[in-house]
């Protein structure tokens, strides 16, 4: 299932196959979902009509926090400085687990300010005697189980308190990274259980040796963690209350937080372990040729209806665009069959082109007065003028430019010297004005704002299409290129769709054609339907 990313060189001993076992007992944050608008409904999102406009920018809501904000990362920052603690949250029962955090945090409170370590972090352990280390850590090293764990910290070197922990377990063993890789995947979710129950543990022991001053009712609900107080208001205080612990100079200063090189730590499991990436590809299987023929067979079918419908060989603007955006919209369907584009890159762009005719149609449906026709038709004349002189001025003339079709379309309905070239759109309104104005917005949002970064490079795009994510928590979930991917999601079904939609516009503009794209509904109810629970 999982493997080393091809090229990558790596120094390491680690097993691949526990760390694939390892990994695949995580719900890690590339996890898929049968429903992943219910997944992500659970999550606390702002919507967009929550962000503030400001000039082309919609502006995200924290953003409007007021300066200096300081941005603290739990996985980049203080995950690793609680490793020890995640490995222990990671690998037991989480009533185990509270009970050894319990016990730790006593032994703080019994040492008291002066003597404990001023945080239960790596970095603060390292500060303090090696005997009131290991004397707060007790309850974590007094069974056998809990040890083998934690041998796990010894593959570390970047650890500030490395040097104990050489003398608080045993060995570690080549199995061990796949431990840790565990622990750190585990905990990666910021607002996770496990990371929770580690984060309390930060606050409850701060608390305990006296390191803040907070309310009573909040001492009473972090002492009795879980069982006080309602949990949807009890984790999301003990996380703020752990962000400000971390994320400000002078407390983390005072406690030594600032001690521990993350990146280094970051580096470290980076040059000991290799990137995993999955062989495994999920996509649709599609009979090919059969869509082909009924995508081909109500192409003609159109153009038959297109003969049937025509009254004058003189210009006509409606007709023409009405026949002729549907036509090409099929035409970029039967595209999307060609080696497959489907599933790659151009699928996408093809994908925006038919939703980019479908709103234009549907914007001239809904006006369908004679001027508007025109002016589309005029623009697009207009635009052959411009590339025509463009290609004229210029010093090499692109291999894909015909001048003599240039010029044919330039002149077809005036002599080119009577025909204007607007360099706006043609009904001075953009794509996405056209579509609320015409009332299939819904295309616009569903369609083209996604598509459109492929087409433009967008930095999304370009991660989507040559980057993987390494499944190696170890290396944070990074990036990595991967071979050109053949494996997208398919854009065949939504383009069918957007079809039918357009030749709902081509029948009412031009009754009767009954001709509508069908493949997708008969492999739908091929399907095996799931019972309900």
């Amino acid at each position: 299932m999982y493997s080393q990313c091809p090229g990558l060189e790596t120094n390491h001993q680690l097993a691949n196959e526990g760390l694939a076992l390892a990994l695949a007992e995580l719900e890690h944050p590339m996890a898929s979902s049968h429903d992943p608008k219910s997944e992500f409904g659970r999550l606390n999102i702002t919507s967009l009509h929550q962000h503030d406009l400001h000039q082309k920018t919609l502006v995200a809501p924290l953003k409007k926090i007021p300066a200096p904000l300081r941005l603290s990362s739990w996985k980049d920052e203080r995950l690793p400085n609680l490793l020890w603690a995640a490995l222990v949250a990671a690998h037991f029962p989480r009533d185990r687990v509270l009970n050894l955090f319990r016990e730790i945090t006593n032994i703080g409170f019994k040492l008291g300010r002066d003597k404990a370590p001023p945080l239960i972090t790596h970095s603060a352990l390292g500060r303090v005697p090696f005997e009131i280390a290991a004397l707060v850590l007790d309850p974590v090293l007094q069974t056998q189980d809990t040890r083998m764990c934690l041998r796990a910290l010894r593959l570390l070197s970047a650890l500030p308190d490395a040097q104990y922990w050489e003398k608080l377990v045993t060995e570690p063993e080549e199995d061990d990274w796949a431990v840790l890789a565990k622990a750190v995947g585990a905990l990666f979710d910021h607002q996770s259980q496990l990371a929770t129950d580690v984060r309390w543990l930060k606050v409850a022991y701060a608390l305990a040796i006296g390191q803040m001053v907070v309310p009573p009712e909040f001492v009473e609900q972090i002492g009795r963690h879980p069982n006080h107080g309602d949990q949807r208001h009890v984790r999301p205080s003990v996380r703020a209350t752990e962000i400000a612990m971390g994320g400000t100079d002078d407390f983390s200063n005072a406690l030594g937080e600032n001690s521990f090189d993350h990146e280094t730590f970051w580096r470290e499991c980076l040059s000991k372990t290799p990137c995993l990436v999955s062989n495994s590809h999920g996509t649709e299987k599609y009979e090919v040729t059969a869509i082909f023929d009924e995508i081909t067979l109500i192409y003609d079918n159109v153009a038959e209806h297109f003969g049937s419908t025509t009254r004058t060989t003189d210009i006509d603007a409606r007709h023409d665009a009405a026949f002729g955006i549907s036509l090409y919209a099929l035409y970029l369907h039967l595209g999307m069959l060609s080696a497959e584009s489907y599933r790659r890159p151009e699928g996408r762009f093809l994908l925006r082109s038919i939703a980019e005719c479908f709103i234009t149609l549907h914007y001239l449906r809904e006006k369908d007065e004679p001027t508007i026709w025109l002016q589309y038709r005029n623009y697009g004349t207009g635009s052959a003028k411009l590339a025509f002189l463009k290609a004229l001025e210029g010093t090499e003339l692109p291999g894909f430019v015909e001048l003599r079709e240039l010029h044919l379309y330039a002149n077809e309905d005036y002599w080119q010297e009577y025909v204007d070239i607007k360099l706006g759109a043609f009904a001075n309104k953009n794509l996405r004005q056209m579509a609320t104005d015409s009332g299939c917005k819904d295309v616009y949002d569903r369609f083209y704002d996604w598509t459109s970064a492929y087409t433009h490079a967008n930095w999304s795009a370009v991660r989507d299409t040559v980057f993987v994510t390494c499944l190696n928590p170890l290396h944070r979930f990074h990036r990595i290129p991967e071979r050109p991917k053949l494996s997208m999601p398919s854009t065949l079904e939504d383009a069918s769709r957007l079809i039918n939609r357009m030749l709902d516009d081509l029948n009412h503009l031009y009754p009767t054609i009954k001709a509508r794209i069908g493949w997708h509904n008969r492999a739908e109810q091929r399907k095996p339907k799931r019972e309900k629970a």
